[in-house]
């Protein structure tokens, strides 16, 4: 599928607006002490780079992708098994949750 680069980049804010929309600050700010927020942001800003970048790429390259994003975003700590594209982020706890324990 055709893809514009400026694309990457209203997906990228479009995902940072989700995760620190005015609702999930307010529940979050309950929850995390303010020396916690650049972790979190760290976390936020990681997760959403790899899906508004690695969204529109065929599943058989999500392996150097995969590659890719664990070289750029070492500090997240991603499971080791699968790919960064099989987990999803807990914000309130910097867990990555496997997409297959949903159901």
């Amino acid at each position: 599928m055709p893809y514009v680069a400026i694309q990457r980049v209203s997906n990228l804010c479009d995902f940072l607006e989700y995760f620190i929309n005015q609702d999930s600050r307010a529940a979050l700010d309950e929850k995390v002490e303010k020396c916690d927020w650049t972790k979190h942001i760290n976390y936020i800003y990681g997760y959403s780079f790899v899906w508004s970048f690695g969204c529109n790429f065929a599943e058989s390259a999500h392996g150097a992708l995969d590659n890719m994003m664990r070289r750029l975003f070492k500090d997240l700590m991603f499971p080791g098994i699968d790919t960064v594209f099989e987990y999803k982020l807990d914000v309130e706890t910097l867990q990555f949750q496997h997409w297959n324990t949903f159901s």
